[in-house]
């Protein structure tokens, strides 16, 4: 969670690019209460 904190105030593709294949990566845990928030949070960021 705080790197996506620490992201969302930067303009990088890189940055996006890690955090988008940490989310694939998490994938198989994507019924843990942590993961769903991680998501959550990544789709707020991606809407904003």
């Amino acid at each position: 969670m705080k790197a996506v904190e620490l992201l969302e105030g930067l303009r990088s593709n890189r940055g996006a690019e890690y955090l988008e294949d940490f989310q694939q990566r998490l994938e198989p845990y994507r019924d843990e209460a942590v993961v769903r928030e991680f998501g959550a949070r990544l789709d707020l960021q991606a809407a904003a």
